[in-house]
């Protein structure tokens, strides 16, 4: 599977990063990690699994940590602008040959209807739409703790190949701000997107 391959279908319009899912070995070490140390606040708890937030967040997590045998991201999460970008999604990545299901509402805690795909890098992501709104918790001080994080603002995902993941990115419709690269033979080392 190639990350150039051309579709018809417009991409879906991903409006932020929204969430990540990661697989720990150890979740009460995970625990003292992103909630102790960095400070993320606990939204729900599952008997494997903990949903997290930063404290300008105002949806029900930005960060799930699961117990599993091997560390991983699980999947990343993306939320799109509107509830037709779910379509769209499933259309621009059934076209590039990607693996993609629909996932129904409330198959992961505080998520609306989500699209998931294994993206042409190999990468499982998730989009969605709706997302389970809480109650802010900027000036609720009492609760802070740790580092304090206020959100989730990017994920970086290293890979052999830059190249192709700029031009899957871009075909997303993701902006470039920045590259690191080698301008003598056009080597691309690391592009930071929006």
């Amino acid at each position: 599977m190639t990350a150039t391959t051309t579709t018809t279908t417009a991409p879906p319009d991903i409006v932020r990063v929204a969430y990540v899912d990661l697989v720990v070995t150890d979740l009460d070490r995970a625990r003292a990690w992103w909630v102790d140390l960095l400070g993320f606040h606990v939204e729900a708890t599952e008997p494997n699994a903990l949903y997290l937030r930063g404290y300008e967040e105002f949806v029900h997590h930005s960060v799930v940590l699961r117990q599993g045998p091997i560390p991983a991201c699980a999947r990343i999460g993306f939320r799109v602008r509107t509830p037709d970008d779910l379509d769209l999604a499933e259309r621009f990545f059934g076209e590039r040959g990607c693996p993609v299901q629909r996932v129904p509402a409330g198959a992961t805690l505080g998520l609306g209807p989500a699209v998931r795909a294994v993206d042409p890098l190999g990468f499982t992501i998730e989009l969605v739409h709706e997302m389970q709104r809480v109650e802010p918790l900027v000036q609720r001080y009492d609760l802070r703790h740790g580092a304090s994080i206020n959100r989730l603002d990017h994920v970086n995902i290293a890979i052999p190949d830059v190249a192709a993941a700029y031009d899957h990115y871009t075909a997303l419709g993701f902006g470039l701000s920045e590259t690191i690269e080698d301008t003598s033979d056009g080597t691309l080392y690391a592009a930071w997107m929006f």
